[in-house]
Parts: C-alpha cells; structure tokens; sequence
C-alpha cells in the first residue's frame, strides 16, 4: 500500500475513535473498531482493516488478550495496515510530522505539540513516558533510527 498519513488524517483518526469512546477513558472496544472504520473517508479508506485481518493483527501486535484498545494502539494497528515499515520515504514523513524544526529529533515538546493538533491532551510525563521507551540511547530525544526502530516493533 502506497499511503501515508497527514496530520490533518491524523486528527480525523482521533475524532473517528473519539466518536465510540462513549466514557472518554480513551479506550474503545474491540467489538467497536469496524464502527470506526465505517467513518473512514477519502484517503483514510485505504486504512480500513477488515474483520479477518483485523483479528491477525491484534494477535500480531500483542493487543487480543483485552477487549479494549488505546488510540495509540489503534494507531500501531493503522500503521501495521498500511505497512509503513517497508517505505523509508512514507516513514521519513511521518517522522517530519514531529519534527517539524528538522532537528533530526522527536522531543518532548514535539511529541505533545502534534498529539495535542490531534486531539490526543496527554501530559508532559505521559510524553516524557513515551519518548523514553523509544530512546535508546538514552538522549533523551528520539532519533530517525528509533522512531524506525519503534514502528517495526511496537
């Protein structure tokens, strides 16, 4: 699949899950994904997934033994979808949308600068959080090669 997403797909993929998370926990169920799906217009269609393949890539990523799902990992299943993971061009774009000063880095900052255009208010920590499980090296910024890294095996 020849797809990648924007940032402005990336806040209608926010909405579409905002939409069936009827408590605002940010969580969903399972069972409600296709509800999501149903919302997909224009370019977000080639993100459908499929029940069938919906079930393998659960498994795959590690998301079946719950019957719920965060929107982060909504968004890893998205990303399985459209195998961003073959495409260094598709990756170094969405890598530009948090790095958008080309610092060759994703930081705190940059993180919560495009979750929050996206509708997603997490904090600082739970940024800070996520940065640090992808930093490898410890700089405390991810790098092209580990947001690589973190794609393929999240």
């Amino acid at each position: 699949m020849n797809a990648t997403l924007s940032e402005q797909d990336l806040y209608e993929l926010r909405r579409a899950f905002s939409s069936v998370d009827d408590n605002n926990d940010g969580l969903v169920r399972i069972k409600d994904l296709p509800a999501i799906f149903k919302q997909f217009e224009g370019n977000l269609q080639s993100f459908i997934i499929e029940e069938d393949e919906l079930k393998h890539l659960l498994d795959q990523n590690n998301i079946s033994d719950s019957d719920q799902i965060t929107f982060t990992q909504f968004l890893t299943l998205i990303a399985c979808k459209a195998n961003v993971d073959d495409n260094i061009e598709e990756l170094q774009e969405a890598f530009n949308i948090f790095d958008s000063t080309n610092t060759g880095f994703i930081t705190v900052k940059d993180l919560l600068r495009v979750m929050q255009n996206i509708g997603e208010n997490i904090s600082e920590i739970e940024a800070q959080e996520m940065i640090h499980h992808a930093n490898r090296d410890l700089s405390g910024k991810i790098s092209f090669a580990e947001f690589i890294e973190m794609i393929r095996y999240s």
